[in-house]
């Protein structure tokens, strides 16, 4: 059935799944807070003024660990504070417990509520918010140093290919599999030497260029325009896909949505969704096609997949 439903996106990490929602034909009142890009904002009619909780549903996305890093770096604390808005777009990490106070005494009274937690770390949910919400979802994985009834929810949307899936651009970008060619390549897009990564990215890359010496291990971007990173992405043999601070990167939306092959290396996948186990391949002898790419985009991590496992899980939960 059509639902009105009021998505509450701090961050914009959610743009993805309320796409979905709205290609479902559902009534979607999207309210946020910080920058959003122009042809997205236009897509899903950004609201800017109160939250609606008399919605149907009403889903409270948060990247609530950002914050917490925030604070913990003591970083910002001179921005902003309004204890009158409590969305306030800042980057004083003090604002987010002004959030939490407004949804803690708010969303209670929802009919209907999703909490997400779409922080990239476990360990930095907001743990006063852990019992809000009839469902409560973690990007990744359920963290489990928390007694609290949390799931995974493994869904993450770069901005850029949904401005171009929103613009019904993708054919334009795409590049039929057969005149790919596949050169003996291993390509990563995304930084490599930011400061959360510790490092890390560049010994994994260093590591895969020794355990593969047949082929060359290239990082493309983050400084070239998205169209020549893609090209280049299409015309390798392979992406490759690291971790960042968690398991889940902008990268699977990108390579997926291209059609890339994509080689997991510096972590376990095992503990990720089947879906995901299914086309992360461990070595350059069994990476996937690009038309299984595409078919598993299709099948399983376009933006109305997201929506519907959404809702799968918010109308299996019982209801007040």
């Amino acid at each position: 059935r059509r639902m009105r439903i009021q998505v509450v996106d701090v961050g914009g990490n959610f743009i993805g799944p309320t796409l979905g929602l709205l290609t479902l034909g559902h009534d979607v009142e999207y309210f946020h807070n910080g920058p959003l890009r122009p042809v997205l904002a236009e897509a899903v009619a950004a609201r800017t003024d109160t939250p609606d909780l008399a919605a149907d549903l009403v889903v409270v996305a948060a990247s609530f660990g950002d914050e917490m890093r925030t604070r913990a770096a003591g970083e910002f604390g001179d921005h902003p504070t309004d204890p009158d808005d409590p969305f306030l777009s800042t980057l004083n990490p003090d604002q987010a417990r002004i959030r939490a106070d407004w949804l803690t005494e708010n969303l209670p009274h929802a009919s209907q509520s999703v909490l997400v937690d779409m922080a990239d770390d476990s360990h930095w949910i907001a743990p006063e918010l852990c019992e809000l919400g009839d469902v409560r979802l973690k990007r990744e994985w359920r963290p489990t140093h928390l007694e609290s009834n949390i799931e995974a929810f493994p869904f993450l949307y770069h901005a850029l290919v949904l401005e171009a899936e929103v613009l019904d651009e993708m054919d334009h970008f795409l590049r039929p599999p057969d005149a790919r060619e596949r050169l003996p390549c291993l390509r990563f897009a995304g930084a490599v030497e930011h400061a959360r990564y510790a490092g890390r990215r560049r010994r994994w890359l260093e590591q895969l260029a020794s355990l593969e010496p047949n082929f060359r291990v290239e990082v493309v971007g983050p400084r070239l325009p998205a169209v020549q990173t893609w090209e280049a992405l299409q015309h390798g043999y392979a992406g490759i896909y690291l971790e960042g601070t968690g398991s889940l990167c902008f990268r699977l939306h990108e390579y997926a949505a291209l059609g890339v092959p994509t080689l997991a290396f510096g972590f376990d996948p095992s503990h990720l969704p089947a879906a995901w186990r299914g086309v992360l391949a461990g070595s350059t002898t069994t990476v996937k096609s690009p038309v299984e790419m595409l078919q598993f985009y299709r099948d399983h991590y376009m933006p109305i997949r997201a929506a519907e496992w959404l809702l799968e899980h918010a109308t299996s939960a019982s209801v007040r």
